[in-house]
């Protein structure tokens, strides 16, 4: 299944593609991204082609993503190794992921690079801000706010904790 990307807002929009042009747009090109209503109306024009709707973190803009894999557990319960992480950024949009075990929270800040899984506790953590997407799901968790916050300096604080665990091996 292909995935409906959306485009910043600063981007033109795509009006002429047809449903075989979406299957064959890459996620991390911007030429190819639209906006979020355009990518609403196609992916339920075309639901069956789709895995849903993403967010595609570029450079160019103040957003950066924390992916918390695994941290709910079977009745979504919040485990203990997310909680901080989970109460630092409060203020912030968080939602459930696609999985319904973990949560994808977004903020305002810039990291030094990309940051792939890191291991903590039975589940894991990635941060981004370019060229990777979260899946949109709109399932908010806990009454997260509906904005997204700055959190520049704890974005980098989490950043280097994660590299330095990766680093050494931390589980």
């Amino acid at each position: 299944m292909g995935l409906v990307v959306i485009r910043n807002p600063r981007q033109q929009q795509d009006e002429g593609a047809s449903a075989a042009d979406w299957k064959t747009r890459r996620q991390t090109d911007p030429a190819t991204w639209t906006s979020f209503e355009r990518a609403l109306r196609h992916w339920q024009r075309f639901p069956r082609h789709y895995a849903g709707i993403g967010f595609v973190f570029h450079v160019d803009d103040p957003f950066c993503g924390v992916d918390l894999d695994n941290c709910l557990d079977e009745a979504g319960t919040l485990k203990p190794w997310a909680q901080g992480i989970v109460q630092k950024f409060s203020d912030t949009y968080m939602e459930i992921s696609p999985s319904g075990r973990g949560i994808k929270l977004w903020c305002r800040g810039k990291l030094p690079a990309n940051l792939g899984k890191v291991m903590l506790g039975d589940g894991g953590i990635e941060m981004y801000d370019h060229f990777r997407f979260f899946t949109v799901t709109g399932r908010v968790f806990n009454g997260a706010p509906m904005q997204i916050e700055e959190h520049s300096a704890d974005i980098l604080t989490l950043f280097e904790k994660m590299r330095q665990g990766r680093s050494h091996g931390w589980q």
